[in-house]
Order: structure tokens, then sequence, then C-alpha cells
């Protein structure tokens, strides 16, 4: 059987063309004699329906241009044998799912996306509801607008986001961010968002926190997915500042909107908003007094805690700055980090007054 692990693997490497078995066993955790003997089988599979095959050569897998021309077929293939997913990847599924959706959602729609009986379905369901509580959103059903999310548009955005850091923080991730996506029959632009960030990066002279920008442009596909439905309008004070991440911005949106030509341009809260956001994902590039100061005053508290004056002192507090930027942003946005999920919930209101979307 083609397990989970291998399609994450077929997903990268299509994406990167060619990659080599070391490189792959690394980023996978599977030992190389077993890669190998996957992707085996998928070959085996590929050949079963007359498909190109994967290439091995000279330590390296390759897909071949004939066999990439039938990326799509070969995903459809893989999406129709039985997917196993933990419950926890298919509640977050569930919630993504539910976050872009485009018509009506009904139990069965829930049972034949993630091939799952209807008792473990309606266990999902309720797991789903006890962690949109945890970020202050609401999960219903009505006949008239089936399974909907209620709640800030904010608060549905962290749950968006918390969701799609910890899918990529497994090795289904790609593919099942993916999955969602096809299940609505969306595209998925990530590699094209990936190379207009890259160039604008170095044209804007910032650096990227790589996997928070992963993780920040998925959000924006899945965001602007859910916009072009619900038209909500985001509440946000803050004014749009200068710099490498509006202008970023911008370049992605133009992306996005050259794509779905029923996008809507951002209005300023809503730009300042995701520029905030968007910030999270750089190292510091603000030339903001406050930051130095605050930087500063951490380092002058870690010699007088140490009784040593720090070597290189300027260094230390340039490369520290850079990391406690993007930090402030994320933090002042309220995400929630994957790894301390639990505890940083605690005492969060499970009572909170909710707005239908």
């Amino acid at each position: 059987m083609v397990d989970n692990r291998t399609l994450a693997v077929l997903m990268e490497l299509f994406a990167t063309k060619r990659e080599s078995l070391y490189e792959l066993s690394i980023q996978t955790g599977i030992d190389k004699h077993q890669l190998q003997s996957n992707l085996e089988l998928v070959n085996q599979l590929l050949q079963e329906y007359s498909l190109p095959q994967l290439h091995f050569r000279e330590g390296e897998f390759l897909v071949s241009p004939d066999l990439y021309a039938q990326k799509e077929k070969v995903f459809s293939l893989f999406r129709s044998r039985q997917i196993y997913l933990s419950q926890e990847e298919r509640q977050l599924l569930i919630y993504l799912y539910t976050f872009i959706r485009r018509d009506f959602i009904a139990n069965s729609d829930y049972q034949e996306l993630l091939s799952v009986s209807r008792n473990t379905t309606l266990t999902d369901i309720k797991s789903v509801k006890n962690l949109c509580l945890d970020f202050q959103v609401g999960f219903d059903y009505s006949r008239a607008q089936g399974y909907h999310l209620l709640g800030r548009e904010e608060d549905k955005h962290r749950l968006a986001l918390y969701a799609i850091s910890h899918c990529l923080q497994s090795a289904i991730g790609v593919w099942a961010l993916d999955y969602i996506l096809q299940a609505w029959g969306q595209d998925n632009p990530m590699e094209e968002l990936k190379v207009v960030s890259q160039q604008a990066c170095q044209a804007y002279q910032v650096s990227a926190l790589e996997g928070k920008l992963d993780e920040y442009l998925y959000f924006l596909i899945f965001f602007t997915l859910r916009q072009e439905r619900t038209r909500a309008s985001i509440s946000w004070d803050s004014e749009l500042r200068q710099g490498g991440a509006p202008a970023l911005l911008e370049r992605l949106w133009q992306v996005l909107c050259f794509r779905n030509k029923g996008l809507l341009e951002l209005d300023s809260a809503t730009a300042a908003y995701l520029s905030h956001l968007l910030q999270g994902c750089l190292e510091g590039e603000a030339q903001d007094g406050r930051f130095y100061q605050l930087t500063l005053a951490i380092v002058e508290e870690m010699e007088r805690l140490s009784l040593v004056t720090f070597d290189q002192r300027s260094e230390m507090i340039a490369g520290l700055q850079r990391h406690l930027i993007p930090a402030y942003y994320r933090l002042t946005s309220r995400l929630i980090p994957v790894n301390s999920y639990t505890e940083t919930i605690k005492g969060t209101s499970k009572n909170p007054s909710f707005s239908s979307n």
C-alpha cells in the first residue's frame, strides 16, 4: 500500500522535478531502503494505469517531462485511493474544508472527503467543535446553511493559520492542503507565489523565515478563496506601514487577482492586517527605535544576571533584534504556535458572542 508519507514524497518530487534518495530520506524520516521500496510501489501503480514512471538514475529520482505533463491525472489517481489520516489530521482538514466552503456542507460531504464511516465523521465533527471553541470560533449546522463557522473573522483566520502550520509540520501536509483545494475544484498557485515572494524578497532586500513564509502563502490562498465568497470586512486599527512587507503583499495579491478575476482590490484595513501577519514571517527590517530599545534592555538584563559584559555587543543586539521583530508581530496577531498550543489556550473564554459566516 502507498502510505501517507510516500504520497508526501511524491508531491515533493513533482515540485522539484528531481531529488536525491538521501535528501528524500532526510526530509521524510524514511530510511533509504524503505523509501526506494515504497516508490517502486508507486511505479507499479503508474504502470497499471499506463502512465510514465519515476526514473532513478545516479542516486536521484527524476520526474520526466512526460510524467509531469500527467500531474493532474497522477494526483487524481492517488486521491481516489484509500487515504488513512489520524483524528487530529482529519479535524484540521474538516476545518479548512469548511473555511473555504463554496457550497452547502452536510455530514456526508465530510464522510466522502475523508473516506471514513458515518460514526467516525460524527466523532470528528464533535472534535472540530471543541477545537474551534479554543479559538473563540463556533462550528455550527443549520438546514439553510449546512456546516458553517461563527465568530470574529480574525479568530477564524487564527485557527486557519494554526491548521495550516500543523499540516505543514506533517509528512502529508503539502498533499493535504492541495487535497482540500482540489476538493472544491480550486487550483493551487503555491509554486507561483513562492517564486514571486523569492524575487520580491531579493528586490526589497528582506529575508524570509522560510517555514513561516510558506505557512503565510498557503493562508493567503485560503484567505482569498474565503473572501471571494464572504466579502467579510476586517477590523484592524493599525495603519499600513511602509516597507518590504506591504510591497511584497502587493506583488502576491497581484498574482492572485490575475488568477482570480472575481477577487477585489485590498482595502486599507485588510492590507494593513495582511501586512502585519506577513511581517511575522520576515526577519526584522523595521527601523523602529522601540525595537532597538527593547533589544538593548534584554541584552543589558542578560549581562546583569550573568555578571558578564558581552563581546561584540552591537552584533548581538542586531542579531537579536532581527528575531525579536517577527516574534513581536506574531504575538500581536495572537497567533498560536503549534508546539505550545495546549498551554497557550488555557483560560481562553468558551462563551464568545458569535456572528455567522
